[in-house]
Protein backbone atom coordinates (compact mmCIF):
# COMPACT_ATOMS: atom_id res chain seq x y z
CA UNK A 1 0.00 0.00 0.00
CA UNK A 2 1.33 3.41 -0.92
CA UNK A 3 1.94 5.99 1.79
CA UNK A 4 1.03 9.65 1.40
CA UNK A 5 4.61 10.56 0.53
CA UNK A 6 4.84 7.78 -2.05
CA UNK A 7 1.68 9.10 -3.68
CA UNK A 8 3.20 12.57 -3.88
CA UNK A 9 6.31 11.01 -5.44
CA UNK A 10 4.18 9.18 -8.03
CA UNK A 11 2.31 12.38 -8.83
CA UNK A 12 5.51 14.42 -9.04
CA UNK A 13 7.12 11.84 -11.31
CA UNK A 14 4.37 12.43 -13.87
CA UNK A 15 5.11 16.14 -13.81
CA UNK A 16 8.80 15.62 -14.52
CA UNK A 17 8.18 13.33 -17.51
CA UNK A 18 5.40 15.24 -19.29
CA UNK A 19 7.31 18.37 -20.21
CA UNK A 20 9.32 16.94 -23.12
CA UNK A 21 6.47 15.65 -25.30
CA UNK A 22 4.41 18.76 -24.56
CA UNK A 23 7.22 21.05 -25.71
CA UNK A 24 7.72 18.95 -28.84
CA UNK A 25 4.00 19.21 -29.61
CA UNK A 26 4.14 22.98 -29.20
CA UNK A 27 7.09 23.16 -31.58
CA UNK A 28 5.48 20.83 -34.12
CA UNK A 29 1.99 22.38 -34.29
CA UNK A 30 2.80 25.54 -36.31
CA UNK A 31 4.77 23.50 -38.86
CA UNK A 32 1.96 20.98 -39.25
CA UNK A 33 -0.66 23.75 -39.57
CA UNK A 34 1.39 25.47 -42.28
CA UNK A 35 2.04 22.18 -44.08
CA UNK A 36 -1.60 21.05 -44.11
CA UNK A 37 -3.15 24.52 -44.36
CA UNK A 38 -5.92 25.86 -42.13
CA UNK A 39 -8.61 23.75 -43.80
CA UNK A 40 -6.49 20.59 -43.90
CA UNK A 41 -5.44 20.90 -40.28
CA UNK A 42 -9.06 21.48 -39.29
CA UNK A 43 -10.00 18.14 -40.87
CA UNK A 44 -6.98 16.49 -39.22
CA UNK A 45 -8.13 17.84 -35.83
CA UNK A 46 -11.65 16.62 -36.51
CA UNK A 47 -10.43 13.09 -37.25
CA UNK A 48 -8.18 13.13 -34.17
CA UNK A 49 -11.25 14.08 -32.14
CA UNK A 50 -13.09 11.05 -33.48
CA UNK A 51 -10.11 8.85 -32.59
CA UNK A 52 -9.77 10.30 -29.11
CA UNK A 53 -13.42 10.16 -28.14
CA UNK A 54 -15.47 7.85 -30.35
CA UNK A 55 -15.59 4.35 -28.83
CA UNK A 56 -12.79 5.41 -26.49
CA UNK A 57 -14.77 4.39 -23.43
CA UNK A 58 -11.99 3.77 -20.94
CA UNK A 59 -12.84 0.09 -20.43
CA UNK A 60 -9.27 -0.44 -19.26
CA UNK A 61 -9.90 1.58 -16.12
CA UNK A 62 -11.56 -1.45 -14.58
CA UNK A 63 -8.18 -3.17 -14.83
CA UNK A 64 -6.48 -0.32 -12.93
CA UNK A 65 -9.02 -0.61 -10.10
CA UNK A 66 -9.04 -4.39 -9.72
CA UNK A 67 -5.33 -4.95 -10.29
CA UNK A 68 -4.66 -2.47 -7.47
CA UNK A 69 -7.33 -4.10 -5.31
CA UNK A 70 -6.20 -7.72 -5.88
CA UNK A 71 -2.46 -7.09 -5.91
CA UNK A 72 -0.62 -8.58 -2.91
CA UNK A 73 -3.81 -10.30 -1.66
CA UNK A 74 -5.16 -13.82 -1.76
CA UNK A 75 -7.31 -12.73 -4.72
CA UNK A 76 -4.29 -12.10 -6.92
CA UNK A 77 -5.28 -14.92 -9.28
CA UNK A 78 -8.42 -12.96 -10.19
CA UNK A 79 -6.30 -10.42 -12.06
CA UNK A 80 -6.09 -12.67 -15.12
CA UNK A 81 -9.85 -13.02 -15.71
CA UNK A 82 -10.33 -9.28 -15.13
CA UNK A 83 -7.72 -8.43 -17.78
CA UNK A 84 -9.16 -11.02 -20.18
CA UNK A 85 -12.68 -9.68 -19.68
CA UNK A 86 -11.52 -6.11 -20.24
CA UNK A 87 -9.66 -7.20 -23.37
CA UNK A 88 -12.78 -8.87 -24.78
CA UNK A 89 -14.86 -5.76 -24.17
CA UNK A 90 -12.15 -3.52 -25.67
CA UNK A 91 -11.79 -5.61 -28.81
CA UNK A 92 -15.56 -5.82 -29.11
CA UNK A 93 -15.95 -2.05 -28.98
CA UNK A 94 -13.07 -1.64 -31.42
CA UNK A 95 -14.70 -4.05 -33.85
CA UNK A 96 -17.94 -2.08 -33.70
CA UNK A 97 -15.95 1.10 -34.39
CA UNK A 98 -14.32 -0.45 -37.46
CA UNK A 99 -17.67 -1.66 -38.78
CA UNK A 100 -19.55 1.61 -38.23
CA UNK A 101 -16.80 3.90 -39.51
CA UNK A 102 -16.22 1.65 -42.50
CA UNK A 103 -19.90 1.84 -43.43
CA UNK A 104 -20.60 5.45 -42.51
CA UNK A 105 -17.39 7.32 -43.43
CA UNK A 106 -18.60 8.68 -46.81
CA UNK A 107 -21.93 9.76 -45.34
CA UNK A 108 -20.25 11.44 -42.33
CA UNK A 109 -17.82 13.37 -44.52
CA UNK A 110 -20.34 14.55 -47.12
CA UNK A 111 -23.70 14.83 -45.35
CA UNK A 112 -22.95 15.32 -41.66
CA UNK A 113 -19.70 17.28 -41.57
CA UNK A 114 -20.17 19.07 -44.88
CA UNK A 115 -16.46 18.94 -45.74
CA UNK A 116 -15.52 20.70 -48.98
CA UNK A 117 -15.43 18.50 -52.08
CA UNK A 118 -11.67 18.83 -52.62
CA UNK A 119 -11.00 17.41 -49.12
CA UNK A 120 -13.64 14.68 -49.11
CA UNK A 121 -11.60 11.74 -50.46
CA UNK A 122 -8.72 12.41 -48.06
CA UNK A 123 -11.11 12.76 -45.12
CA UNK A 124 -12.81 9.43 -45.96
CA UNK A 125 -9.49 7.57 -46.12
CA UNK A 126 -8.43 9.28 -42.90
CA UNK A 127 -11.54 7.93 -41.16
CA UNK A 128 -10.74 4.41 -42.37
CA UNK A 129 -7.28 4.69 -40.79
CA UNK A 130 -8.87 6.19 -37.68
CA UNK A 131 -10.93 3.02 -37.21
CA UNK A 132 -7.74 0.99 -36.87
CA UNK A 133 -6.24 3.54 -34.49
CA UNK A 134 -9.30 3.26 -32.24
CA UNK A 135 -8.81 -0.51 -31.88
CA UNK A 136 -5.12 -0.33 -30.92
CA UNK A 137 -5.77 2.66 -28.64
CA UNK A 138 -8.34 0.70 -26.63
CA UNK A 139 -5.93 -2.21 -26.16
CA UNK A 140 -3.05 0.15 -25.37
CA UNK A 141 -5.09 1.87 -22.67
CA UNK A 142 -6.03 -1.47 -21.14
CA UNK A 143 -2.46 -2.63 -20.59
CA UNK A 144 -1.41 0.87 -19.57
CA UNK A 145 -4.09 0.62 -16.88
CA UNK A 146 -2.54 -2.65 -15.68
CA UNK A 147 0.76 -0.81 -15.13
CA UNK A 148 -1.10 1.92 -13.24
CA UNK A 149 -2.81 -0.66 -11.03
CA UNK A 150 0.62 -2.02 -10.16
CA UNK A 151 1.77 1.52 -9.27
CA UNK A 152 4.43 1.37 -12.00
CA UNK A 153 3.84 4.98 -12.97
CA UNK A 154 7.53 5.33 -13.76
CA UNK A 155 7.30 2.68 -16.48
CA UNK A 156 3.90 3.87 -17.66
CA UNK A 157 5.16 7.46 -17.97
CA UNK A 158 8.24 6.40 -19.93
CA UNK A 159 6.20 4.36 -22.41
CA UNK A 160 3.53 7.05 -22.67
CA UNK A 161 6.05 9.78 -23.37
CA UNK A 162 8.15 7.67 -25.73
CA UNK A 163 4.99 6.96 -27.75
CA UNK A 164 4.10 10.65 -27.79
CA UNK A 165 7.59 11.62 -28.89
CA UNK A 166 7.50 9.12 -31.75
CA UNK A 167 4.03 10.21 -32.90
CA UNK A 168 4.73 13.95 -32.82
CA UNK A 169 8.22 13.73 -34.29
CA UNK A 170 6.98 11.49 -37.10
CA UNK A 171 4.03 13.78 -37.83
CA UNK A 172 6.33 16.78 -37.95
CA UNK A 173 8.75 15.05 -40.32
CA UNK A 174 5.98 13.84 -42.64
CA UNK A 175 4.24 17.24 -42.70
CA UNK A 176 7.44 19.13 -43.50
CA UNK A 177 8.21 16.56 -46.22
CA UNK A 178 4.88 17.37 -47.88
CA UNK A 179 2.79 14.34 -46.94
CA UNK A 180 -0.95 14.71 -46.23
CA UNK A 181 -3.13 13.82 -43.28
CA UNK A 182 -3.53 10.17 -44.39
CA UNK A 183 0.22 9.64 -44.02
CA UNK A 184 0.22 11.31 -40.60
CA UNK A 185 -2.58 9.06 -39.37
CA UNK A 186 -0.92 5.95 -40.82
CA UNK A 187 2.22 6.85 -38.83
CA UNK A 188 0.08 7.21 -35.69
CA UNK A 189 -1.35 3.75 -36.30
CA UNK A 190 2.09 2.18 -36.72
CA UNK A 191 3.53 3.78 -33.57
CA UNK A 192 0.52 2.83 -31.45
CA UNK A 193 0.69 -0.77 -32.68
CA UNK A 194 4.29 -1.02 -31.50
CA UNK A 195 3.27 0.64 -28.23
CA UNK A 196 0.61 -2.04 -27.67
CA UNK A 197 3.19 -4.81 -28.08
CA UNK A 198 5.55 -3.15 -25.58
CA UNK A 199 2.75 -2.57 -23.05
CA UNK A 200 1.60 -6.19 -23.27
CA UNK A 201 5.11 -7.57 -22.72
CA UNK A 202 5.68 -5.15 -19.83
CA UNK A 203 2.46 -6.21 -18.11
CA UNK A 204 3.25 -9.91 -18.59
CA UNK A 205 6.75 -9.44 -17.17
CA UNK A 206 5.47 -7.66 -14.07
CA UNK A 207 2.75 -10.27 -13.54
CA UNK A 208 4.80 -13.31 -14.48
CA UNK A 209 2.93 -15.49 -11.98
CA UNK A 210 -0.48 -14.50 -13.38
CA UNK A 211 -1.93 -15.77 -16.64
CA UNK A 212 -3.26 -12.55 -18.15
CA UNK A 213 -4.99 -14.44 -20.96
CA UNK A 214 -6.49 -17.21 -18.86
CA UNK A 215 -9.95 -16.52 -20.22
CA UNK A 216 -12.83 -14.71 -18.62
CA UNK A 217 -15.48 -15.94 -16.24
CA UNK A 218 -18.98 -14.66 -15.69
CA UNK A 219 -18.12 -12.93 -12.43
CA UNK A 220 -15.13 -11.00 -13.79
CA UNK A 221 -17.08 -10.00 -16.90
CA UNK A 222 -19.92 -8.80 -14.68
CA UNK A 223 -17.51 -6.70 -12.61
CA UNK A 224 -16.00 -5.12 -15.72
CA UNK A 225 -19.45 -4.28 -17.10
CA UNK A 226 -20.73 -2.89 -13.79
CA UNK A 227 -17.66 -0.75 -13.21
CA UNK A 228 -17.45 0.53 -16.75
CA UNK A 229 -21.17 1.28 -17.00
CA UNK A 230 -20.71 4.75 -15.54
CA UNK A 231 -17.44 5.26 -17.43
CA UNK A 232 -19.03 4.31 -20.74
CA UNK A 233 -21.97 6.58 -19.97
CA UNK A 234 -19.99 9.74 -19.32
CA UNK A 235 -17.53 8.97 -22.12
CA UNK A 236 -20.47 8.59 -24.50
CA UNK A 237 -21.80 12.00 -23.50
CA UNK A 238 -18.34 13.49 -23.95
CA UNK A 239 -18.04 11.83 -27.35
CA UNK A 240 -21.33 13.21 -28.58
CA UNK A 241 -20.53 16.69 -27.27
CA UNK A 242 -17.06 16.89 -28.81
CA UNK A 243 -18.14 15.48 -32.16
CA UNK A 244 -21.11 17.83 -32.24
CA UNK A 245 -18.89 20.77 -31.34
CA UNK A 246 -16.24 20.07 -33.96
CA UNK A 247 -18.69 18.93 -36.62
CA UNK A 248 -20.94 21.95 -36.00
CA UNK A 249 -18.04 24.40 -36.28
CA UNK A 250 -16.84 22.69 -39.47
CA UNK A 251 -20.28 22.73 -41.08
CA UNK A 252 -21.45 26.20 -39.95
CA UNK A 253 -18.22 28.21 -39.62
CA UNK A 254 -15.81 26.25 -41.83
CA UNK A 255 -12.84 23.96 -41.24
CA UNK A 256 -10.46 26.96 -41.10
CA UNK A 257 -12.38 28.28 -38.08
CA UNK A 258 -12.14 24.84 -36.51
CA UNK A 259 -8.35 25.13 -36.77
CA UNK A 260 -8.37 28.37 -34.78
CA UNK A 261 -10.67 26.77 -32.22
CA UNK A 262 -8.80 23.50 -31.70
CA UNK A 263 -5.30 25.00 -31.73
CA UNK A 264 -6.38 27.45 -29.03
CA UNK A 265 -7.99 24.54 -27.19
CA UNK A 266 -4.77 22.53 -27.51
CA UNK A 267 -3.13 24.56 -24.75
CA UNK A 268 -6.03 23.77 -22.43
CA UNK A 269 -5.84 20.12 -23.44
CA UNK A 270 -2.09 20.07 -22.72
CA UNK A 271 -2.83 21.47 -19.28
CA UNK A 272 -5.60 18.96 -18.67
CA UNK A 273 -3.51 16.08 -20.02
CA UNK A 274 -0.64 17.14 -17.79
CA UNK A 275 -2.94 17.26 -14.77
CA UNK A 276 -4.41 13.88 -15.67
CA UNK A 277 -0.93 12.33 -15.84
CA UNK A 278 -0.31 13.59 -12.31
CA UNK A 279 -3.59 12.15 -11.06
CA UNK A 280 -3.22 8.63 -12.45
CA UNK A 281 -2.05 7.47 -9.02
CA UNK A 282 -5.29 8.61 -7.38
CA UNK A 283 -7.72 5.90 -8.54
CA UNK A 284 -5.65 2.79 -7.65
CA UNK A 285 -4.60 4.25 -4.29
CA UNK A 286 -8.22 5.14 -3.49
CA UNK A 287 -9.15 1.53 -4.36
CA UNK A 288 -6.63 0.25 -1.81
CA UNK A 289 -7.54 2.71 0.95
CA UNK A 290 -11.31 2.87 0.46
CA UNK A 291 -12.01 2.12 4.13
CA UNK A 292 -9.61 4.68 5.58
CA UNK A 293 -11.20 8.14 5.43
CA UNK A 294 -8.24 9.85 7.11
CA UNK A 295 -5.82 8.61 4.47
CA UNK A 296 -8.28 9.45 1.70
CA UNK A 297 -8.64 13.00 3.02
CA UNK A 298 -4.88 13.44 3.15
CA UNK A 299 -4.57 12.06 -0.40
CA UNK A 300 -7.36 14.34 -1.61
CA UNK A 301 -5.90 17.47 0.02
CA UNK A 302 -2.35 16.89 -1.19
CA UNK A 303 -3.37 16.13 -4.75
CA UNK A 304 -5.69 19.13 -4.88
CA UNK A 305 -2.96 21.46 -3.62
CA UNK A 306 -0.43 20.18 -6.14
CA UNK A 307 -2.81 20.48 -9.08
CA UNK A 308 -3.97 23.89 -7.85
CA UNK A 309 -0.48 25.37 -7.73
CA UNK A 310 0.13 24.34 -11.35
CA UNK A 311 -3.14 25.31 -13.01
CA UNK A 312 -3.47 28.66 -11.23
CA UNK A 313 -0.03 29.74 -12.44
CA UNK A 314 -0.68 28.59 -16.02
CA UNK A 315 -4.04 30.36 -16.00
CA UNK A 316 -2.49 33.60 -14.73
CA UNK A 317 0.26 33.45 -17.38
CA UNK A 318 -2.10 32.86 -20.30
CA UNK A 319 -4.68 35.40 -19.19
CA UNK A 320 -1.95 38.06 -19.13
CA UNK A 321 0.16 36.93 -22.07
CA UNK A 322 -2.06 34.67 -24.22
CA UNK A 323 -1.90 37.06 -27.16
CA UNK A 324 1.87 37.34 -26.95
CA UNK A 325 2.24 33.58 -26.72
CA UNK A 326 0.04 32.95 -29.77
CA UNK A 327 1.86 35.64 -31.76
CA UNK A 328 5.20 33.98 -31.10
CA UNK A 329 3.82 30.48 -31.57
CA UNK A 330 1.47 30.79 -34.55
CA UNK A 331 1.86 34.34 -35.89
CA UNK A 332 0.06 37.66 -35.53
CA UNK A 333 -2.91 36.81 -37.76
CA UNK A 334 -3.56 33.60 -35.89
CA UNK A 335 -3.29 35.42 -32.56
CA UNK A 336 -5.86 38.00 -33.67
CA UNK A 337 -8.35 35.21 -34.36
CA UNK A 338 -7.64 32.91 -31.43
CA UNK A 339 -6.48 34.90 -28.37
CA UNK A 340 -9.93 35.28 -26.81
CA UNK A 341 -10.67 31.60 -27.43
CA UNK A 342 -7.35 30.60 -25.84
CA UNK A 343 -8.13 32.52 -22.64
CA UNK A 344 -11.61 31.05 -22.34
CA UNK A 345 -10.36 27.51 -22.92
CA UNK A 346 -7.59 28.04 -20.37
CA UNK A 347 -10.12 28.84 -17.65
CA UNK A 348 -12.30 25.90 -18.70
CA UNK A 349 -9.56 23.30 -18.53
CA UNK A 350 -8.09 24.77 -15.36
CA UNK A 351 -11.42 24.23 -13.58
CA UNK A 352 -11.64 20.76 -15.11
CA UNK A 353 -8.12 19.91 -13.94
CA UNK A 354 -8.85 20.87 -10.34
CA UNK A 355 -12.08 18.86 -10.44
CA UNK A 356 -10.04 15.89 -11.68
CA UNK A 357 -8.96 14.93 -8.15
CA UNK A 358 -12.55 14.23 -7.09
CA UNK A 359 -13.22 12.65 -10.48
CA UNK A 360 -10.44 10.07 -10.17
CA UNK A 361 -11.25 9.36 -6.53
CA UNK A 362 -14.84 8.52 -7.47
CA UNK A 363 -13.51 6.02 -9.98
CA UNK A 364 -11.10 4.53 -7.46
CA UNK A 365 -13.91 4.20 -4.94
CA UNK A 366 -16.00 2.31 -7.47
CA UNK A 367 -18.68 4.94 -8.13
CA UNK A 368 -18.01 6.21 -11.68
CA UNK A 369 -21.79 6.53 -11.98
CA UNK A 370 -21.45 9.72 -9.93
CA UNK A 371 -19.24 11.10 -12.69
CA UNK A 372 -21.96 10.10 -15.15
CA UNK A 373 -24.52 12.20 -13.28
CA UNK A 374 -22.22 15.23 -13.31
CA UNK A 375 -21.42 14.70 -17.00
CA UNK A 376 -25.12 14.54 -17.89
CA UNK A 377 -25.74 17.97 -16.36
CA UNK A 378 -22.61 19.33 -18.06
CA UNK A 379 -23.75 17.90 -21.39
CA UNK A 380 -27.21 19.43 -21.25
CA UNK A 381 -25.92 22.87 -20.25
CA UNK A 382 -23.09 22.95 -22.81
CA UNK A 383 -25.08 21.63 -25.77
CA UNK A 384 -28.02 23.94 -25.09
CA UNK A 385 -25.78 27.00 -24.92
CA UNK A 386 -23.85 26.01 -28.05
CA UNK A 387 -27.09 25.91 -30.03
CA UNK A 388 -28.06 29.34 -28.67
CA UNK A 389 -24.73 31.08 -29.28
CA UNK A 390 -24.00 30.16 -32.91
CA UNK A 391 -24.11 33.82 -33.98
CA UNK A 392 -21.12 34.56 -31.73
CA UNK A 393 -18.90 32.07 -33.60
CA UNK A 394 -15.98 30.40 -31.89
CA UNK A 395 -16.15 32.67 -28.85
CA UNK A 396 -19.75 31.65 -28.24
CA UNK A 397 -18.83 27.97 -28.53
CA UNK A 398 -15.92 28.38 -26.11
CA UNK A 399 -18.06 30.28 -23.57
CA UNK A 400 -20.71 27.58 -23.81
CA UNK A 401 -18.10 24.94 -23.02
CA UNK A 402 -16.86 27.02 -20.06
CA UNK A 403 -20.36 27.37 -18.62
CA UNK A 404 -21.11 23.67 -18.98
CA UNK A 405 -17.81 22.38 -17.64
CA UNK A 406 -18.03 24.68 -14.61
CA UNK A 407 -20.59 22.15 -13.39
CA UNK A 408 -17.78 19.62 -12.97
CA UNK A 409 -15.82 22.03 -10.81
CA UNK A 410 -18.73 22.82 -8.51
CA UNK A 411 -19.51 19.11 -8.16
CA UNK A 412 -16.45 19.06 -5.86
CA UNK A 413 -18.64 20.40 -3.06
CA UNK A 414 -21.15 17.56 -3.26
CA UNK A 415 -18.31 15.03 -3.53
CA UNK A 416 -16.74 16.21 -0.28
CA UNK A 417 -20.06 16.03 1.52
CA UNK A 418 -20.66 12.53 0.17
CA UNK A 419 -17.25 11.12 1.12
CA UNK A 420 -16.12 13.15 4.13
CA UNK A 421 -19.45 14.26 5.50
CA UNK A 422 -18.86 18.00 4.96
CA UNK A 423 -17.38 20.54 2.62
CA UNK A 424 -14.01 21.71 3.94
CA UNK A 425 -14.47 25.44 3.39
CA UNK A 426 -11.41 26.45 5.39
CA UNK A 427 -9.14 24.24 3.27
CA UNK A 428 -10.42 25.83 0.07
CA UNK A 429 -10.49 29.39 1.38
CA UNK A 430 -7.01 29.31 2.89
CA UNK A 431 -5.35 27.77 -0.15
CA UNK A 432 -7.35 29.85 -2.64
CA UNK A 433 -6.24 33.08 -0.95
CA UNK A 434 -2.58 32.02 -1.00
CA UNK A 435 -2.81 31.06 -4.66
CA UNK A 436 -4.65 34.26 -5.55
CA UNK A 437 -2.07 36.51 -3.88
CA UNK A 438 0.82 34.69 -5.55
CA UNK A 439 -0.92 34.65 -8.95
CA UNK A 440 -1.75 38.37 -8.91
CA UNK A 441 1.79 39.38 -8.02
CA UNK A 442 3.31 36.98 -10.57
CA UNK A 443 0.90 38.17 -13.29
CA UNK A 444 1.74 41.79 -12.49
CA UNK A 445 5.45 41.12 -12.87
CA UNK A 446 4.82 39.28 -16.15
CA UNK A 447 2.67 42.10 -17.53
CA UNK A 448 5.24 44.81 -16.90
CA UNK A 449 8.10 42.60 -18.10
CA UNK A 450 6.36 42.07 -21.46
CA UNK A 451 5.70 45.80 -21.74
CA UNK A 452 9.36 46.59 -21.09
CA UNK A 453 11.08 44.38 -23.67
CA UNK A 454 10.53 43.67 -27.35
CA UNK A 455 8.50 40.53 -27.94
CA UNK A 456 10.69 37.49 -28.61
CA UNK A 457 10.91 33.93 -27.38
CA UNK A 458 13.92 34.59 -25.11
CA UNK A 459 12.25 37.63 -23.55
CA UNK A 460 8.96 35.77 -23.12
CA UNK A 461 10.58 32.70 -21.55
CA UNK A 462 12.65 34.81 -19.15
CA UNK A 463 9.60 36.86 -18.17
CA UNK A 464 7.52 33.75 -17.47
CA UNK A 465 10.39 32.12 -15.58
CA UNK A 466 10.87 35.19 -13.36
CA UNK A 467 7.15 35.39 -12.64
CA UNK A 468 7.20 31.66 -11.86
CA UNK A 469 10.03 32.09 -9.38
CA UNK A 470 8.15 34.93 -7.71
CA UNK A 471 4.98 32.82 -7.63
CA UNK A 472 6.75 29.86 -6.00
CA UNK A 473 8.60 32.10 -3.56
CA UNK A 474 5.39 33.75 -2.37
CA UNK A 475 3.69 30.39 -1.89
CA UNK A 476 6.74 29.18 0.03
CA UNK A 477 6.62 32.18 2.34
CA UNK A 478 2.86 31.83 2.80
CA UNK A 479 3.25 28.18 3.82
CA UNK A 480 1.23 26.70 0.97
CA UNK A 481 2.99 23.32 1.29
CA UNK A 482 3.69 21.70 4.65
CA UNK A 483 7.08 20.20 5.41
CA UNK A 484 6.12 16.60 4.61
CA UNK A 485 4.79 17.66 1.19
CA UNK A 486 8.01 19.56 0.45
CA UNK A 487 10.10 16.56 1.49
CA UNK A 488 8.10 14.20 -0.71
CA UNK A 489 8.47 16.42 -3.80
CA UNK A 490 12.21 16.91 -3.23
CA UNK A 491 12.57 13.16 -2.78
CA UNK A 492 10.81 12.56 -6.10
CA UNK A 493 13.07 15.06 -7.86
CA UNK A 494 16.21 13.48 -6.38
CA UNK A 495 15.10 9.95 -7.34
CA UNK A 496 14.27 11.11 -10.87
CA UNK A 497 17.56 12.93 -11.43
CA UNK A 498 19.81 10.44 -9.66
Amino acid sequence: MQTGNNVIRSISFGALTWVGPMLLSLIATPFIVRALGLEGYGIYALVLGIISYSFNFGVGRAAAKYVAEYQATEDRAKIGPIVSSSLIVSVGLGSIAVLLIGLLAPWLVVSVLGIEARFQDGAIYALYIAAGIIVVTLINQLFGSVLQGLHRFDLYSKLFNLTNFAVVLGNLTLAVAGYGLEALLAWNLGVLTISVIVHVFSAKRLLADVNLFSGFDRESLRKVFLYTGGVVGYQLLGNVLLLFERGYITRVLGSDQLTYYVVAMAIGLYLHGFSTSLLLAIAPVASEQNQDLDRLKKLYDRATKLIGVIVVFVTAVLLVSGGSFLTLWMGQQFADEATAILKIHTITFSLLSIAGVAWFMREGLGVPKHNLYVSAICFVVTLSLMLLTTEYGNVGMALSRLAGFSVMFFSIFTFERWLFGKFDGMFWLGNALRLLVAAILAATLLFFSLQTFDLSWPAYIVAVACSGLLYCGILWVLGYLDQSEKNAIFSAIRSRTA
